[in-house]
């Protein structure tokens, strides 16, 4: 399977291709249809997705207690109750934080392209939903990250989680996973180092990757799908 979720990198000089482009959205009839058709699942999407964090956070909490579960020794290599592996639950506990911060706010659909409304959603800090109708294969969600040029696009722009078709596929409690996942993107430059399954060609099961299960520590907890399937799995552990 390919890539589900990404991070857009642009140069430069195709920013004043994504005005472009978000002025044309600005008369896509179909976008804002989507939108329509769409905003009150991503409203239930980000709610779910603000529980997953709180999910997550419980048991990270868990652990600086009591030392870590299965699943954060699964999914982010901390073995011990040695004071770093503490150290490296503390950081989690504060990303996890951010992430579960974010998904608090007010929802801010890109309905329509206006200079003024993009200022003020970036202001606030608003999370910022684009609604494509079409996705490069297998696309399921992308971001724009918070360093070099995303700098730049994100001052005109605003933070922007990007939804694809593919991404309305998926059952409730995976969708609200991608979002933890591309959330973690913006708020923590994480990077796609490794993603946790892949499907099998012949089988057409979904498979835990060799990659993922080779994540060195510092990698895990800088994987932007540690983030999303973490969160997944502490939720589902309680549902």
């Amino acid at each position: 399977m390919p890539p589900a979720h990404g991070r857009v990198v642009q140069p430069f000089g195709s920013l004043f291709s994504s005005v472009i482009d978000a002025t044309n959205y600005a008369t896509s009839s179909e976008r804002r249809k989507l939108s329509s058709d769409h905003s009150e699942k991503i409203e239930a999407d980000v709610a779910l997705a603000g529980r997953l964090a709180d999910e997550a956070l419980d048991l990270l909490a868990s652990a600086l207690r009591h030392g870590p579960s299965h699943l954060v020794k699964e999914y982010f290599k901390i073995t011990t109750n040695e004071q770093e592996d503490k150290d490296d639950i503390k950081r989690l506990l504060s990303n996890f934080g951010k992430i579960k911060e974010y998904f608090s706010r007010s929802i801010y659909y890109n309905r329509f392209w206006n200079p003024l409304t993009y200022w003020d959603s970036y202001r606030k800090s608003y999370p910022m939903f684009n609604l494509e109708t079409t996705g490069k294969k297998g696309a399921i969600a992308s971001t724009v990250p918070d360093d070099g040029y995303g700098k730049v696009q994100n001052l005109l722009g605003g933070n922007t989680i990007t939804l694809y078709p593919k991404h309305y596929e998926m059952d409730d409690a995976d969708r609200a996973a991608t979002l933890v996942h591309e959330a973690s993107h913006m708020l923590l430059s994480t990077e796609d180092h490794a993603y946790m399954r892949q499907r099998n060609r012949e089988s057409g099961e979904l498979e835990i990757t060799e990659k993922w299960r080779k994540l060195e520590r510092e990698k895990a907890l800088t994987n932007a799908d540690s983030y999303g399937q973490f969160a997944l799995a502490a939720y589902m552990a309680e549902v």
